[in-house]
């Protein structure tokens, strides 16, 4: 039998996994920016990024190298992977009898589609000489809706977490009385 901390143990990582995406999202577009422009410099250098938006300023960036991104994907596929496992792992022992449990592993398994993408869309970018720009927007469209996916999750954490604390404080009042 767990104990209510437990479950508040719970709450309150699924509260720290949504303050961090949002604190991380404001860190990612605070360095790359919300232009299409700007993230065409800081993927592909002031150079490629002036030949698509002439009327933009040269801030006379170099492009991101391949060796450059793995450095820092490296890190992140770790995070990911753990974060991820630790979500999919909490709910899914959460989720006793109160949602299904195919459309529970059916979004689990989207979510770690849409990471995996998420990190091998960053790779690629690098890789390519076609359709810059178009895939500038994919990869951006991947990013938020990761950034969904991992808020989503901590919701139902939190949902799943308070449905089993209230049936726990039922369980007590009914033998209490």
């Amino acid at each position: 039998m767990k104990n209510k901390f437990y479950y508040y143990f719970i709450i309150f990582f699924a509260l720290f996994v949504i303050i961090q995406s949002i604190t991380g999202t404001l860190m990612f577009f605070s360095k790359i920016g919300y232009k299409p422009s700007q993230w065409m410099e800081y993927y592909y250098g002031s150079e490629e990024m002036l030949k698509y938006f002439p009327q933009e300023p040269d801030r006379f960036k170099e492009p991101l190298t391949f060796s450059g991104r793995l450095k820092v994907l490296y890190s992140h596929t770790l995070a990911y992977g753990v974060l991820i496992f630790a979500l999919s792992h909490l709910i899914r022992s959460l989720n006793l009898n109160y949602m299904n449990k195919n459309k529970i592993e059916a979004i689990i398994i989207l979510f770690f589609v849409v990471a995996i993408l998420e990190i091998s869309i960053d790779i690629f970018l690098t890789l390519i000489n076609q359709f810059k720009l178009f895939f500038l927007y994919i990869r951006f469209i991947i990013f938020i809706i990761f950034i969904f996916f991992m808020i989503f999750h901590s919701f139902l954490l939190i949902y799943l977490s308070y449905k089993q604390l209230k049936e726990k404080e039922d369980e007590l009042s009914y033998l209490q009385s």
